[in-house]
């Protein structure tokens, strides 16, 4: 394993926004995910992307990074996982996550054309259907970029019971403005610098729990309930392609413990960990063309990227 502290200072993304189609794609009995696809305009692009929200932000918590990447040429593929963002919530559903990677698998085969190579990344818990996902596509994974996200089976981690505790107070006008308060300290007390979270992003990040309070709730229960029929230290030796974890250099309680570093060290062919300067947990808020950077360089040098 590779341990580089990236300095220097923080760059905003290109201010314009991408040719965007949202679609929705149904990958099973009552599973319908929400997808958004970008395309660069300005010139033909070949490189592709997938990027996976964590369950709180939705393919909004990405818009900063699309933006970079689409502005490098790269075709974008978002995807709201079951029961996040704008994605349906079914109740009998199987939200493990190795089932979240095998619907993700089934959107790529409706969107995409088929065998190009492309680079995921995944926020939080997510970064583990991504290692799922490359996994089961050896042969088109070039990278993985996990943004402070460990190798997880539980997903009842600490981001997840903060995204239950504010979905819980959402159904009545106070709770609603009570759950952004106590949401924006959050952010802020998660960011380097905190400037990013505006009452409008806020908004935002909430606008899809607060449509759908009782659904988001059922459905983050779900999660963490639970059981993983895959466990993901099975699954990471046939991890092909090289893995980069990155994290703040502001550490935080929602950073990969050095347990699952330590997993991911032992288990996988290629990895590394950057630390980002200036930055906490929320990475792709902060640190966004880093994140674009770093998929782009995946994609262009593949298993050669660490060397």
């Amino acid at each position: 394993m590779a341990h580089h502290v990236a300095r220097g200072p923080r760059i905003e993304p290109p201010a314009w926004s991408p040719d965007t189609r949202a679609l929705r794609v149904a990958v099973g009995r009552e599973e319908t995910l929400h997808v958004e696809v970008s395309s660069p305009t300005a010139r033909p692009g070949s490189r592709y992307a997938l990027l996976l929200p964590g369950p709180i932000g939705s393919a909004f918590a990405y818009r900063h990074v699309v933006r970079a990447l689409v502005d490098s040429g790269f075709h974008v593929v978002v995807v709201d996982p079951l029961g996040m963002g704008q994605s349906n919530r079914p109740h009998h559903a199987d939200y493990a996550l190795s089932a979240q990677a095998f619907r993700v698998r089934l959107v790529l085969g409706k969107v995409l054309p088929l065998h190009v190579p492309l680079v995921v990344a995944g926020i939080g818990t997510s970064a583990t259907i991504a290692l799922h996902l490359a996994a089961e596509l050896p042969e088109r994974v070039r990278g993985v970029v996990s943004v402070a996200g460990g190798g997880n089976d539980t997903q009842a981690t600490s981001g997840l019971r903060l995204a239950l505790a504010f979905s819980r107070v959402l159904s009545t006008p106070p709770g609603r403005a009570f759950a952004r308060r106590r949401f924006a300290a959050t952010m802020r007390a998660q960011s380097s610098d905190p400037t990013w979270v505006s009452h409008d992003v806020v908004g935002a990040y909430l606008e899809h729990a607060e449509r759908d309070v009782r659904g988001v709730l059922r459905s983050l229960q779900r999660m963490a309930d639970s059981k993983e029929s895959q466990p993901i230290a099975s699954r990471l030796p046939m991890v092909h392609a090289p893995v980069l974890l990155l994290i703040g250099s502001k550490a935080g309680v929602n950073a990969p413990t050095p347990v699952q570093v330590a997993a991911l060290t032992r288990g996988l062919r290629q990895f590394r960990v950057d630390t980002l300067d200036g930055a906490a947990a929320m990475l792709h808020e902060e640190r966004p063309v880093a994140i674009a950077t770093w998929i782009a360089r995946l994609h262009q040098r593949g298993v050669d990227s660490f060397n």
